[in-house]
């Protein structure tokens, strides 16, 4: 993740955004394609990240006795595109981002064994299972954070033929 701010020491918000990718076109390994690093496209318009923080670490005088979690939701536009506004203050508040699983289809290349021949093959899948993995990192008031994340496929569907 990238700062680009510094705290004060009073109560407000912290704003976390950035963008999200999955590789649902999987061009790494098309023998007919220069491999590039711009193979990611960006996740479903709507896809729901959830950040998540303990309502304990807004506790100024460090005696905060709550064990209520705080959660906030963003959906991703168009662009892959998110962002969360979360309430911060001058000690760090410890933030946990988590992407809810979505399923679309997928293409990759693979290389297979056709007629005896070993081929390279553009195979895609009907319903795959798209997940991310959850991040931690920490925010004080007036922080702004750049943060990008990438989906993986969790399960591939069954081959459309």
């Amino acid at each position: 993740s990238k700062d680009e701010s510094t705290g004060t020491n009073e109560l407000g918000t912290a704003t976390i955004k950035g963008i999200v990718y999955s590789d649902s076109n999987n061009e790494s390994n098309n023998p007919n394609v220069a491999l590039r690093n711009d193979d990611y496209e960006f996740v479903p318009a709507n896809t729901r990240l959830i950040a998540t923080i303990n309502a304990d670490d807004l506790a100024q005088d460090g005696n905060g006795a709550s064990v209520e979690t705080k959660v906030y939701y963003a959906n991703v536009n168009e662009s892959g595109e998110y962002a969360f506004t979360i309430d911060a203050g001058a000690k760090s508040v410890h933030v946990k981002i988590e992407g809810v699983e979505f399923y679309n289809a997928h293409s990759q290349w693979e290389y297979i064994n056709q007629d005896s021949n070993w081929v390279w093959v553009d195979i895609t899948y009907d319903r795959t299972a798209w997940e991310m993995d959850s991040t931690n990192f920490t925010v004080i008031n007036g922080q702004n954070i750049i943060n990008d994340f990438i989906y993986t496929h969790k399960t591939l569907g069954q081959v459309i033929q």
